[in-house]
């Protein structure tokens, strides 16, 4: 179920006619054409080249090969300008053009496909999908895509009802029922022919699937609609033969449509740095172009006076240097990296990819036939991939999330009378023993109320009986209620049939009053098999104890249900009421007609239900079980142990939360740390309540510290600057008795106060708005349905797989990612600063020295690899080392701004400058001062040209190499087939007619390759340009090694013993899988790191954590 929201105004819809479809034109309903597709055949260039340029960087770069191609602008060939851009501009063309072209055949596909529509009686025609439209009777058949929204009006099925299965709209297989209206459910098809004239009334389109409001105007009477009678489209027809449907919403109105809306856009913090650092490398640009213009201008000043009589005179010497600028603005352009963003894309994509096909990620479940199923994470977006490893808080729901959402019924308490269920009865048998003295009705009672009062449905297989239903608990009372007597066999749409001691007992459904996030109760108005008219109710206890007779006591109840909480179950309490035939029939009335509005129906229908839903008989309460997910405490422990702070953020009870938190996150924690480390951790838990809240957030706390309160709390403390300071500075935070609204509020308020990279994770629609509101987004596929994972940035299956989504694939994006952009630029400012020394030599004249295509080739062909494979591949330890060893994290969290930081690339710019000093520097001299040619000729531009682009390509490809942290076969891969295609490129640049302008390099490469010095001159240069960074980077790891040196020293010292072995296949949920990955979760102890150095940073935190 989806979670919904109460509408705040529900206005009319057009009203929609049957069999009047010129009647219903006039009511301008959209057409039912499905169009995906963002462009128009004749539109497409345009609109392309519209979006690509609202780029800045793209549209900086259109800019100068404009200009390029203007001669008076530009000293070179404007082919170095014009090639990258082309070629940019081309990739994304071809990516976005496969793209349209998929939509439109899928389109095209869904467009084209025929229905049968009811015309008149035995009259029917075929339509196209795109043809059908509001008002149309369509006939549906099993197997069939439901085209439109709408609502059944006849089916083949018995009592009305139409299985459906909607894994298109939410990923979930199991069917799910639909009713034909009931006023409808013994019409023929003749009868619904006679329709004509007749209209249908409704809402105006949401893209809620659970909200739907609808009236029939049958002649002069009126039947309600509601979204249990309401089809949507997207979904398949199953299980059932033939269906008549009222077409309701097309096209754009259809809620898949409404869904299908763009949601909020993130960006990463990485992102943001990213925008600056091309802000900065363009200020950078323009000041090497002014500085460049300043230098020409003060060279060639003192010619307009004869002093350089072997230049052309310059006439106007401030005009030629306006235009000397543009010409600089051409050659120092390349100072951008025009690749970097390819690069990026590139290396998203395949971290994406990695996370798809992890194997750590993946679950083995049985599906519903019964066969063995693999799923795994679902990776909505790769724009956060390095945002995941900046997490420092993370914000949990509980039921679904930390625990499997599989409830049991392991207690009760009737009449005072506390029963534990051993899996035989315990109801039945406390019933029928002799020796106690008991009020059996009360206990009856209580059985009826779990067989009846729930909307799951039984389903058979062979004989063997088991329950659906979108709420687990439902699940959990009628396997209590059927092993203690009360079989639930049968569910149609007014009756409920029971086998109750062997006998076959028939219940009739007035009224039912589902479940909602704002009620937290159910109740169901029913006609039992003796004539009795009875309410029965299960709900939260904070709004049942309300609703009973003031005969009960609310503070025995109160304490009853304190006590199941506090040995951490869920708790629900049931109640009955019998109703009189009047009072029943005035409710029905009024019930009846509240149902048929179209305005404020919910209001009215929950003022109407609200009139009979009071003065309860108690019945018990009861204690469910939910079981928690394999690999949740070792998970949280390492997440603790790397520095991310956890909330739980629930609806759950404070009794039953600090059952949690003492039984699951703390004490297993604490001990083991304390066994392990020799550390004490005292920490104390500081537990809110309405009455001495604004007194404790005045007194003084200890250091370390948990906090736990309720939405009363919050409620009263949100505006509270201290409240939020305790809570920030706190280890661990649970809030209980949330409502989703207020889910949203705290993970907004929690990135505002702390400016911190917040996760926020989930299973249920009741979780959306936490996970949308956070910086990273992660849905957990639960069985409440998929609405939560859909709603994400990352779906995964279990909690426990957040161990490794952060350790691993969000550490090694954030390096990688943050690697590549600087590194591209660091490559550009290395080869393109070269330039600029060179124009010393060349009185900034504006001459290239690299030929053009080089230029070109440089950012496309020679360098553009080793960034994609360091993105894809490079790894700096492997998730074992990240796993056992969760400290590593810290280092990432407190060197946040090695990633995101504008100094962070500082050091790669002056280095830049440093590689591109040496490389012009020594080839000037080497060529100027010595002999190349066997004639004895001093060669001079050609050779040293040739010379610095060799010598500069290399350079830069084993910088790029000592940056990598550790080296796989595939990095290497990368490395020598770049190495490869530079040379290939060089040579064709050389030799290949027509490729070279300025024809700098037929005659010097032959020549300097010819010559053994070349080869020694080369790699002088070479190890002259990485020295500073191979001595940086030796006595960093010899002096001041960082937390992943020191993890990859160990794995060198002590290996891997998991690491490259295939992972055994476990069932969820078996024995054999809660032993693998409980030990496939846990960190290492800590004395068992063999490392003084980790041990006492350690020993420091927790000592300074205990004080």
């Amino acid at each position: 179920m989806f979670f919904r929201k109460q509408a705040k105004e529900e206005k009319g819809y057009p009203t929609i006619y049957f069999f009047d479809k010129q009647r219903n034109k006039t009511q301008h309903f959209p057409s039912n054409v499905i169009k995906t597709t963002k462009y128009k055949w004749w539109s497409f260039v345009f609109v392309f080249l519209f979006n690509q340029f609202k780029y800045f960087i793209n549209m900086f770069f259109l800019i100068v090969a404009i200009l390029a191609c203007i001669p008076q602008l530009n000293a070179g060939s404007p082919v170095a300008s014009i090639v990258p851009i082309c070629i940019m501009l081309t990739f994304s063309c071809i990516r976005e053009l496969f793209d349209e072209i998929r939509k439109y055949h899928a389109d095209s596909k869904l467009n084209s496909c025929l229905y049968t529509k009811l015309v008149g009686p035995n009259e029917h025609a075929m339509v196209k999908s795109k043809d059908i439209y509001a008002g149309d009777i369509l006939i549906l058949r099993s197997n069939a895509r439901v085209p439109t929204d709408g609502v059944p009006l006849a089916t083949t099925n018995d009592d009305g009802v139409v299985y459906i299965e909607t894994a298109e709209l939410d990923g979930e297989s199991n069917l799910k029922q639909r009713l034909v209206p009931s006023f409808c459910m013994e019409k023929t098809e003749e009868e619904i022919c006679t329709f004509v004239g007749d209209s249908f009334d409704t809402i105006p389109p949401d893209p809620l699937f659970d909200h739907f409001i609808g009236t029939f105007n049958i002649g002069e009477s009126k039947y309600s609609t509601s979204e249990k009678n309401f089809i949507p489209s997207g979904c398949v027809l199953r299980n059932t033969e033939e269906m008549l449907m009222l077409v309701v919403y097309c096209g754009t109105d259809t809620k898949l449509s409404r869904n299908s809306l763009q949601p909020r856009i993130k960006f990463a913090r990485t992102n943001e740095a990213f925008n600056r650092f091309v802000a900065v490398a363009l200020v950078f640009d323009f000041v090497v172009i002014i500085a460049s213009t300043l230098c020409y201008f003060a060279q060639h000043y003192s010619q307009t006076e004869g002093k350089m009589w072997y230049i052309p005179k310059i006439n106007n010497i401030y005009l030629s240097a306006f235009l000397r600028a543009f010409g600089f603005l051409n050659m120092f352009s390349f100072l951008v990296p025009v690749s970097c963003l390819v690069s990026l894309e590139f290396s998203k994509t395949f971290q994406m990819l990695f996370m798809v096909f992890d194997a750590d990620l993946q679950i083995n479940v049985l599906n519903p036939v019964g066969k063995n199923e693999t799923r795994g994470c679902m990776p909505w977006t790769g724009t956060l991939n390095d945002e995941l490893g900046l997490v420092e808080y993370i914000l949990s729901d509980k039921t679904g999330t930390l625990t499997e959402n599989e409830m049991k019924f392991r207690k009760c308490s009737i009449d005072g009378f506390c029963l534990q269920e051993e899996g035989d009865g315990c109801i039945v048998q406390y019933m029928n023993d002799p020796s106690l003295t008991k009020n059996k009705t009360n206990m009856d009672e209580f059985l009826k109320c779990m067989a009846i009062c729930h909307e799951a449905v039984p389903n058979f297989q062979g004989v063997k009986l088991s329950f659906q239903s979108g709420s687990p608990d439902e699940v959990a009372l009628c396997e209590e209620a059927s092993q203690n007597g009360y079989i639930f066999t049968k569910r149609t749409q007014k009756r409920i049939t029971l086998m109750v001691g062997g006998e076959e007992r028939e219940v009739d459904i007035q009224v039912i009053m589902p479940f909602t996030s704002e009620r937290k109760r159910m109740s169901v108005l029913v006609r039992l098999w003796d004539g009795r008219i009875a309410l029965y109710s299960k709900g939260a206890d904070l709004t049942m104890i309300p609703l009973m007779c003031d005969t009960e006591e609310p503070q025995r109840i109160q304490e009853t249900v304190n006590l199941f909480a506090c040995e951490g179950l869920r708790t629900l309490v049931l109640a009955c009421r019998i109703i009189g035939e009047e009072e029943y029939k005035t409710f029905m009335e009024k019930y009846n007609n509240a149902s048929s509005l179209i305005e404020n129906r919910e209001t009215k229908v929950d003022a109407v239900v609200s009139e009979i839903e009071k003065s309860l008989r108690f019945l018990g309460v009861c204690g469910i079980e939910d079981r928690l997910q394999d690999g949740v405490p070792e998970t949280i422990q390492s997440l603790r142990r790397g520095g991310i702070k956890i909330w739980m953020i629930t609806g759950d009870k404070v009794e039953t939360v600090c059952y949690f938190l003492v039984n699951v996150m703390y004490t297993i924690i604490a001990m083991n740390i304390a066994k392990t480390c020799g550390l004490f951790l005292d920490e104390e838990v500081y537990r809110f309540d309405s009455d001495n809240c604004e007194k404790m957030v005045e007194d003084e706390w200890v250091k370390r510290y948990s906090v736990v309160f309720d939405f009363g709390v919050y409620n009263k403390l949100k505006e509270n600057e201290k409240f939020w300071l305790k809570l920030i500075n706190s280890v661990s935070v649970v809030c209980c008795r949330v409502t989703p609204q207020v889910k949203g509020e705290i993970m907004k308020t929690v990135k505002k106060k702390t400016d911190k990279v917040c996760l926020g994770i989930g299973d249920g629609g009741n979780d959306i708005s936490l996970i949308k509101e956070s910086n990273v987004g992660i849905g957990i596929f639960g069985k409440e349905g998929t609405q939560a994972a859909q709603s994400s940035d990352y779906a995964v299956r279990k909690f426990r797989h957040l161990e490794k989504l952060i350790y691993y694939h969000g550490r090694q994006a954030l390096r990688r990612n943050s690697l590549i952009v600087k590194l591209s630029f660091y490559k550009n400012v290395t080869f393109i600063m070269i330039q600029f020394w060179f124009g010393i030599m060349s009185k900034f004249s504006c001459t290239s020295l690299y030929e053009d295509m080089i230029i070109t080739l440089f950012n496309m062909v020679m360098t553009s690899m080793p960034p994609v494979f360091i993105g894809a591949f490079e790894v700096d330890i492997p998730f074992f080392g990240a796993r056992d060893y969760p400290e590593t994290h810290k280092e990432i969290i407190e060197e946040s701004n090695t990633f995101k930081g504008i100094s962070a690339y500082v050091f790669w710019l002056v280095y830049g400058l440093y590689q591109s000093v040496v490389l012009f520097v020594m080839g000037y001299v080497i060529i100027n001062s010595d002999v190349f040619e066997w004639s004895g000729r001093v060669n001079g531009m050609g050779c040293l040209s040739t010379l610095v682009t060799l010598s500069g390509v290399l350079c830069i490809l084993v910088t790029m190499g000592l940056s990598v942290k550790r080296w796989s076969f595939y990095l290497a891969v990368g490395f020598v087939l770049s190495f490869v295609l530079s040379i290939v490129s060089i040579v064709m640049v050389s030799f290949v007619k027509k490729m070279s302008k300025a024809g700098l390099s037929s005659h010097s490469l032959a020549l300097l390759l010819e010559q053994p010095n070349t080869y020694l001159f080369v790699v002088v240069f070479v190890l002259v340009a990485i020295a500073p960074l191979l001595i940086r980077n030796t006595c960093n790891r010899l002096m001041a090694p960082k937390a992943y040196q020191i993890v990859q020293e160990v794995i060198n010292k002590e290996g891997l013993p998991e690491y490259g072995v295939v992972r055994p296949v476990y069932q969820e949920g078996s024995i054999e899988a809660k032993k693998y990955f409980s030990q496939f979760c846990k960190a290492k102890d800590l004395h068992e790191t063999h490392e003084i150095e980790m041990k006492a940073e350690l020993k420091t935190d927790g000592e300074e954590h205990t004080n």
